[in-house]
């Protein structure tokens, strides 16, 4: 290994102990604000590992710097599916930013798989999805109508609403 690989190599453990750090203060900071949690796209997070094993693998002919780097780099992307996504009082929490309640023009509440639900939440430029567990749909209605009232849900999920309080109020929501 030459010398400067060596200083690369440095530099790119130095900013990965930067990243941890961030990401330790993020997740204390926001994790706490979560109401009602979701997750965010697996496919992001699976392509940002593989793009990761590619870039550093571990194989038997590296050095000790090597083999730490690549350790404190696969950490630092660990850490970062750690930052939980949702809804809280400021807004939607996505990954490492959040959509305030007033850009927020309408959310449709869509089934995904079997246990889980997906809402698209919809804003002027785009929309964002978080995927939530179906038994959280009565917590994530309550906390949603708080600060909007367009909202849509799809007429299978109607059944799944186990609170009274959104079956009277039916005007809370759109059937889709």
């Amino acid at each position: 290994m030459s010398n400067i690989e060596k200083n690369i190599s440095v530099l790119v453990c130095i900013l990965c102990m930067a990243v941890i750090v961030y990401f330790s203060f993020f997740i204390i900071k926001r994790n706490k604000n979560i109401l009602v949690k979701g997750k965010g796209n697996v496919l992001v997070a699976m392509g940002i590992m593989v793009v990761l094993v590619t870039l550093f693998p571990y194989c038997d002919e590296i050095t000790t710097l090597e083999a730490f780097r690549n350790s404190l780099a696969y950490l630092a992307v660990l850490c970062s599916l750690a930052v939980k996504r949702g809804i809280s009082k400021r807004g939607v929490e996505l990954f490492l930013k959040t959509i305030p309640w007033n850009q927020i023009q309408g959310i449709k509440i869509l089934p995904y798989q079997m246990n889980t639900i997906e809402v698209v939440f919809e804003k002027d430029r785009g929309s964002e999805q978080l995927v939530f567990k179906t038994y959280k749909l009565p917590a994530l209605l309550r906390e949603i109508s708080m600060h909007t009232q367009a909202i849509k849900i799809e007429r299978t999920l109607e059944g799944r609403i186990v609170n009274d309080e959104f079956k009277r109020k039916k005007d809370l929501y759109e059937r889709l």
